[in-house]
């Protein structure tokens, strides 16, 4: 009967869709198979804009300053493209160190790793003064693969030689904008000069000249990608003429 065809010609582009979205993370955006499924488990139909232009940049190894209004997908960004750089963890020292303006901020970060990183292996390890310094000094002793830390309590750590910077392959600014409203530009700046080596990637929502003049002298010729539009998705321009089927349509509604 006409609504069984309907039912299983849905399936067929619920499938279809499924795979269409996969090969746009694996292929296009150059992410592992794993973090792919756990992306689609956890709700993300398919990339953002901002995720669709830089993270196949950031997997190669290109210095970013990506600008984008709230909701364009910054910070997800930044936790996508770090996972992604892991097969383990616990080699002791931290291997990325990303900052944030605030210690709500650092708060909502770890949580989002914690969504998503599935590899109990690697450890996250928040750092800012709303919680006990002996707390914070003994997580980086017993092992930390990512800090998320507002910049002054990392760079006060770090001054006490409990934060190694050494082995950090990836250092990134999360809402830069916010950063220099609440003033913390020296400590993003003098911990960038502590990193000997290190791809660097910035996020903000503007990009004014205080912004410009605090990541100048860590940002060695960096790409710039600006997005417009807060939510756009691109996996429609990813999947040619069959888009154009108003039960395609219907079906992406529910995805």
């Amino acid at each position: 009967s006409r609504p069984k065809r309907e039912k299983v010609t849905t399936n067929f582009y619920f499938l279809f869709l499924y795979k269409k979205i996969k090969m746009v993370w694996i292929d296009k955006l150059k992410l592992s198979k794993q973090l792919t499924k756990i992306l689609i488990e956890n709700g993300f139909e398919g990339p953002k804009e901002m995720q669709f232009r830089t993270l196949s940049r950031i997997a190669g190894g290109q210095n970013l300053i990506a600008v984008g209004p709230e909701g364009s997908g910054k910070t997800s960004t930044a936790i996508i493209a770090i996972l992604n750089r892991f097969k383990k963890g616990l080699e002791g020292s931290p291997r990325v160190l990303m900052v944030a303006p605030d210690q709500g901020r650092v708060a909502s970060i770890v949580e989002e790793f914690e969504k998503l990183n599935k590899n109990k292996t690697i450890q996250v390890v928040p750092l800012h003064k709303g919680i006990d310094l002996q707390t914070q000094l003994d997580s980086l002793a017993d092992g930390a693969d990512i800090v998320v830390a507002t910049p002054d309590q990392a760079r006060f750590i770090y001054l006490k030689l409990a934060l190694n910077l050494n082995k950090i392959f990836l250092y990134v600014v999360d809402d830069a904008d916010l950063i220099v409203k609440n003033r913390l530009q020296l400590p993003v700046a003098e911990l960038a000069n502590s990193i000997q080596k290190a791809q660097c990637l910035v996020f903000s929502e503007t990009f004014n000249p205080s912004v410009e003049k605090m990541i100048d002298p860590f940002m060695k010729m960096p790409g710039f990608i600006e997005v417009v539009e807060p939510d756009l998705k691109v996996l429609m321009i990813c999947m040619g003429n069959i888009c154009r089927s108003p039960l395609a349509h219907g079906v992406l509604e529910h995805l």
